[in-house]
């Protein structure tokens, strides 16, 4: 199996801050970007790397770095050659909203790559749990993540595959799932599920990759989309001690997912 696409893909992340407004009740949290544009262009950051790496006057390095250079290179060079013929030539995402018992005020986070087409959702506060002392709040939690997008008319484009991160411990016995639910605004009840799953005996960190064979996409013609992710945790039978949460090593739990572009106009 290839690796997934942000591990070949993903590098400059445009971070995107919480702002909630006042008047707001609802646990519904907007982002804005903190970067001077949201105008997502792979052809004017590439370019500035080539060059540098090309014209600069320093002494040559070792044959070792020169590999890792190329090494961390390539899969960011081949995205950056591929991108205008697969997706749109600007991507801006106008607008995101969190809602959901897995992401309270100020625990989640949002990243997108320049592309437009690698997403990144954090939450630092996701625990789902069962046993002795748990109620049913924390038996099932969800985040449900809404993205506004605007883009190059004539192009459509779906969910290829997600990557969820995270910790659980769940004994003999019990089953962890959890499920990213992808849908259009617009599309009535259609959606896509990716499912994945925990059986015990299971205790560490995980990352569970996940691809559907039945591809969505959004609709076509109109430049823009409301893209729907809500990412839903849940553990059974709820007698049994067991636990879903941030890994140890982040702190987070993250839900990755990838989109794919096509040329839909005349």
């Amino acid at each position: 199996m290839p690796p997934p696409y942000w591990s070949r893909h993903m590098s400059t992340m445009d971070r995107l801050e919480v702002t909630r407004p006042s008047s707001s009740r609802l646990h519904v949290f907007f982002y804005k970007f903190t970067t001077s544009s949201t105008v997502f262009q792979v052809s004017s950051i590439i370019p500035s790397i080539i060059k540098s790496s090309t014209t600069t006057k320093s002494p040559p390095p070792s044959h070792a770095s020169n590999m890792l250079f190329i090494a961390a290179l390539a899969p960011l060079l081949g995205f950056a050659l591929a991108a205008p013929q697969e997706g749109p030539k600007s991507v801006k995402v106008r607008g995101i909203s969190l809602l959901g018992s897995g992401c309270p005020k100020g625990s989640a986070d949002v990243q997108v790559d320049s592309s437009g087409s690698l997403f990144e959702a954090t939450f630092s506060e996701y625990q789902v749990s069962t046993g002795p002392g748990t109620r049913a709040v924390d038996w099932r939690k969800n985040c449900k993540l809404t993205i506004n997008m605007d883009f190059t008319p004539g192009y459509s484009f779906s969910i290829v595959e997600t990557d969820t991160i995270g910790f659980a411990e769940i004994p003999a016995g019990a089953r962890g799932q959890c499920v990213n639910t992808f849908s259009f605004t617009g599309q009535g009840n259609h959606h896509v599920d990716y499912k994945l799953d925990l059986k015990g005996k299971y205790s560490g960190n995980f990352d569970l990759q996940s691809r559907t064979g039945l591809e969505s996409f959004s609709p076509c013609g109109g430049g823009s989309a409301i893209l729907n992710l809500n990412t839903a945790c849940a553990i059974t039978p709820t007698n049994l001690p067991a636990l879903i949460s941030v890994d140890h090593l982040s702190g987070k739990l993250k839900v990755k997912f990838a989109l794919k572009w096509r040329f839909c106009g005349k």
